[in-house]
Parts: C-alpha cells; structure tokens; sequence
C-alpha cells in the first residue's frame, strides 16, 4: 500500500499518509513500532529504494513518540483487512500445492 504511494514521494502528501497510518494500524494490534521491520516490509512489497529515509525517518519519529498530523487514507479496520487478504492468499497456495 506504501508502493502505490511511492510515484509522488512518502514524506509528505499522501505518501506520509499513508505509512503514518499502516504504521498506527499495525502498532495497535500490538506490533513493533520499528524502522528496520517496516523498511524489511516496504522492500519485499517492491518499495523503491530512494524512499528509505523517509520510511526510516517517519518510523524512527513516531516510535519516539512524534505525533503525525495525516489525513485518513484507509478505514479504521485496515489491519483485518490486510490479515484477511493475506490469510486468503496463502490458503490458495495451499490448495494449488500439493
């Protein structure tokens, strides 16, 4: 979701958004806050690399307890969501591989 938002930049606009509010989402569900994990995740999704720092610099800040003024991109459920789509996915390939 942080790669569809990439073409126009993750710092500010609706790149900052975007990150600031997976990153929300995915931290009241009781993940890390880390930078290391969300750079891991935005790579393996085809993340560009020149929008690292802002992906390192927006986590760093908001584990350190910078408040992010965004807009809302995605709906206050976005985490299940993900969950279900992921969970989906993988019983497809269960059911393709013998």
């Amino acid at each position: 979701m942080m790669v569809d938002e990439q073409y126009n930049g993750l710092s500010s606009g609706y790149g900052k958004d975007a990150v600031v509010q997976l990153v929300r989402a995915f931290a009241s569900e009781g993940l890390p806050v880390d930078p290391e994990s969300w750079l891991r995740a935005y790579f393996v999704a085809g993340g560009d690399f020149r929008h690292a720092d802002s992906i390192n610099k927006l986590v760093t800040e908001m584990r350190s307890g910078v408040k992010h003024r965004v807009q809302s991109r995605y709906v206050d459920n976005i985490f299940q969501l993900i969950s279900d789509r992921v969970q989906s996915r993988s019983s497809t390939v269960e059911t393709l591989v013998p």
